[in-house]
């Protein structure tokens, strides 16, 4: 009897210990759930504020868009006004003449080339050039508009002659106020001819006011000998 208590004993403790292990593999397995839902949660709470993110770069993105139309707008408008009001100044010219105008057309006019000061007369002779058929394009009739605009496709060496010609001016020792002078001057200082004939006056006034600088020296030095006694010049005539 002894035998078959142990026996009972034993199977009963062998099973409750398979009860024991089910319910801990249960448990194991309710905590890994809870663990996946939970972050399942957090995943869906991220995705959700990236939407959000997008949501707004994307009104932000539209709001741009729109600010940059009315933009092109108010440009569109103001061109169309300067236009307007370019007519408006034609017509009162043309009243006030007694002429009938019609506007003419507005093109795209090509902007000039630059000169870059190099002394070769068939490319200045081609700046010139240019620039008189962009003052016609653009509808510059001013005289000074027009030195100013043809100022702006000067470069290199030919800009160092403006910005000098403009230090004159600003001094009032030099005056160019029209397209014809501004002409002049430029192919006065670049065409090669021009630029010889120049240097050769140049040598010739150096030369003249070398010569002057002689003569005043001899008078001065003719006057200082008539002061000095006969013994003191007789010792300078010495030395000279």
């Amino acid at each position: 009897m002894a035998g078959k208590d142990t026996n009972v004993r034993a199977s009963g403790v062998a099973e409750e210990n398979v009860v024991m292990g089910r319910g801990r593999g249960q448990s194991k397995s309710r905590d890994a759930l809870a663990s996946l839902d939970g972050r399942t949660c957090h995943l869906e709470i991220v995705m959700g504020d990236v939407k959000d993110h997008v949501g707004v770069v994307e009104q932000n993105l539209q709001t741009l868009e729109d600010h940059i139309l009315e933009e092109l707008e108010s440009l569109k408008r103001a061109v169309g006004v300067e236009e307007i009001r370019q007519d408006a100044v034609m017509c009162k010219k043309a009243i006030a003449g007694g002429t009938v105008v019609t506007p003419s057309p507005r093109v795209d006019t090509p902007k000039p080339k630059e000169f870059g000061g190099k002394r070769d007369a068939k490319e200045l002779d081609n700046y010139i050039w240019h620039m008189e058929r962009y003052f016609e394009g653009a509808s510059i009739t001013d005289k000074k508009t027009k030195v100013r605009t043809a100022t702006l496709y000067l470069t290199d060496t030919a800009t160092l002659w403006w910005r000098r010609k403009h230090y004159d001016i600003e001094n009032g020792l030099y005056t160019i106020d029209s397209w014809e002078v501004f002409k002049k001057e430029i192919k006065k200082q670049f065409y090669p001819e021009n630029v010889a004939y120049e240097a050769r006056k140049k040598m010739k006034e150096l030369r003249h006011k070398g010569s002057l600088h002689l003569l005043y020296v001899n008078i001065r030095l003719v006057k200082y000998k008539s002061e000095l006694n006969k013994e003191a010049l007789v010792e300078l005539e010495g030395l000279l």
